[in-house]
């Protein structure tokens, strides 16, 4: 169940690219903050150290986006 969370979160943020010249800004800023309420999700309930690795990783890309 949490791998399959873990997955969903990963596509989520493939989904959320950095926004490139025709991006609106605004839309940038939403889809970042939402990667990063679903890491911090992932993080909250990550059990193990695999879990929380990948977990962090995920907070990490989400940061790197909204910047």
């Amino acid at each position: 169940m949490r791998r399959a969370r873990a997955l969903l979160v990963i596509v989520a943020l493939a989904g959320a690219a950095p926004a490139d010249a025709q991006s609106e800004p605004a839309e940038t800023a939403r889809a970042a903050a939402e990667a990063l309420r679903a890491a911090a999700r992932s993080l909250q309930d990550a059990e193990g150290a695999r879990d929380r690795v990948a977990a962090l990783s995920e907070t990490i890309r989400a940061y790197e986006d909204g910047l």
